[in-house]
């Protein structure tokens, strides 16, 4: 919602910057204008391009294993699959941070380009004003006018490019956060659990293995048993 809302507003104020600023550059030089009309496409093209990388990488960073976990969490705890469940979920979490890896590395690549196509235009810009100011159709100030006036309409139309990644991120994200919510909460099945009201007799355990969260073991392979009311702490 937040990503929603913020691209709301960010749609609104960029078009009336971008209205506003392409009447007051067609005004000074029709010219130069319809040369900065031509980055563009450019733009465009070049956002169309990352568009399924980005979608991918996403997909793959929010990939459904988490709500198999939790969806079948109620069979690993009766199969005493913890630790199994433990280990593929650091597992999967290093594979995140590789996607994330990957994931800034396209974004950087597209920055890179998009910053090389940016000082491109403005060196066109420059050239064809330029042009104009020696033919004596413009004067040096308009130029730098023109110049200083250009970033008021062509970084709204960036920002509004932009949108497209992030709209497609905030897309995955409520994807999978919609699988979550789907699941059936565990806390309906108590009502089926099977309640014991006293426990008589020795409790013994073979090979128990215990450690804290996902951290190293801090006991391996224990065997003890302790009998009928005795109490025993373990330091």
């Amino acid at each position: 919602m937040e990503a929603i809302s913020g691209a709301t507003l960010t749609v609104m104020i960029d078009t009336v910057m971008i209205l506003v600023s392409a009447g007051v550059l067609a005004l000074q030089n029709t010219t130069l204008f319809s040369v900065s009309l031509l980055l563009i496409p450019i733009h465009i093209i070049l956002a169309w391009a990352f568009v399924k990388p980005f979608q991918k990488i996403h997909r793959e960073e929010m990939e459904s294993y988490l709500v198999e976990s939790l969806n079948g969490v109620a069979t690993i705890k009766s199969l005493n699959g913890e630790e199994l469940a433990n280990y593929e979920t650091e597992k999967r979490f290093v594979g995140f941070a590789k996607k994330n890896f990957k994931a800034g590395t396209i974004g950087n690549l597209s920055g890179s380009l998009e910053g090389f196509f940016n000082a491109i235009g403005n060196v066109v810009i420059l050239w064809v004003g330029g042009m104009q100011v020696i033919e004596g159709h413009i004067s040096i100030g308009q130029l730098i006018t023109f110049n200083a006036l250009f970033s008021y309409f062509f970084d709204p139309i960036k920002r509004l490019i932009n949108l497209i990644p992030e709209m497609q991120e905030a897309y995955v994200a409520s994807d999978r956060l919609g699988e979550i919510l789907d699941l059936e909460s565990e806390k309906g099945k108590e009502n089926n659990k099977v309640m014991i009201e006293k426990i008589k007799g020795d409790i013994e355990f073979k090979n128990v293995d215990f450690r804290y969260g996902t951290r190293e073991k801090i006991l391996k392979k224990i065997n003890l048993k302790i009998k009928a009311g005795e109490k025993i702490a373990i330091v």
